[in-house]
């Protein structure tokens, strides 16, 4: 027989997971026709190929923040899970560090770097460039904050995680929406879209803090080398792989069809 609390996390992460597919499909309704009709059908094929660039940024989490969420579970001790979760967050400041350096340092080195992309119209290439990068570098800030919404799932409160998804995603919309009102292009959007998805992980890391602040006491004892850094990288390293063939598998179609037939063969497919 469950206990009432787990019965409770059972219902919470059941409705949670399911509300969070409700909101994605109706905010897709709504956000493909709008953008579709502001953007026209190339900058809508070009901001589809953004995105999957910067999807493949999702491999510089390494897995770690699966791998603290695993390693928060199952650490008994308050302590431990903190410390999990703080080693977690040290390794996504150092991985996305590097990789904001890198992005800058191309974008200085290589101007023209956007030719990868490949058949991007003339007309279009300053403003794809600007829009990846402005959304490639708050999407690497934002990414060492996701460490906390990891913790909600190792502690059981995996409905925190999916209220928070449902808040990116819903803002997602309002940064299109504002977008549209103001008369802005990719760029714009890209900032808010960036602006807005940092500012719902802002307010996650706030609440865990605050809700989970017994995790930050003060102690002397030794922590368990499952639990080190190491670990962390090396559990991390397993879900990694894992999750570079998702992306590939999800992300790669809009690269290869820009690629041989450019941006405007991409909205009729996606």
């Amino acid at each position: 027989m469950f206990s009432q609390g787990r019965k409770k996390t059972f219902i919470l992460g059941t409705v949670s997971s399911y509300g969070t597919n409700v909101v994605s499909i109706i905010v897709g309704l709504i956000s493909v026709p709008l953008g579709l009709h502001y953007f026209g059908p190339i900058r809508y094929g070009i901001w589809a190929v953004i995105t999957s660039v910067v999807a493949y940024l999702s491999i510089s989490n390494l897995g770690i923040p699966t791998a603290a969420a695993t390693l928060t579970a199952k650490a008994s001790k308050p302590y431990e899970q903190w410390m999990v979760l703080r080693r977690s967050l040290f390794l996504l400041l150092v991985s996305s560090s590097i990789l904001v350096g890198l992005i800058l340092g191309t974008a200085h080195l290589y101007p023209n770097w956007a030719m990868v992309l490949r058949k991007i119209p003339s007309g279009f290439q300053n403003e794809a460039i600007e829009a990846t990068i402005t959304i490639a570098i708050l999407f690497l800030l934002n990414l060492p904050i996701t460490v906390f919404s990891a913790g909600f799932i190792g502690l059981q409160e995996i409905y925190w995680e999916r209220f928070y998804n449902c808040l990116t995603t819903i803002v997602g919309l309002v940064a299109l929406v504002f977008t549209v009102l103001l008369k802005g292009n990719l760029v714009t959007l890209a900032l808010f879209r960036g602006m807005s998805t940092l500012f719902i992980s802002l307010i996650c890391a706030l609440h865990f803090l605050v809700v989970h602040s017994e995790l930050r006491q003060k102690f002397d004892k030794l922590i368990d080398k499952e639990f080190s850094i190491i670990s962390i990288f090396t559990s991390g390293s397993r879900f990694f792989v894992i999750g570079i063939a998702a992306m590939v598998v999800l992300n790669t179609d809009n690269l290869v069809i820009n690629y041989f037939l450019g941006p405007g063969a991409v909205t009729p497919y996606a």
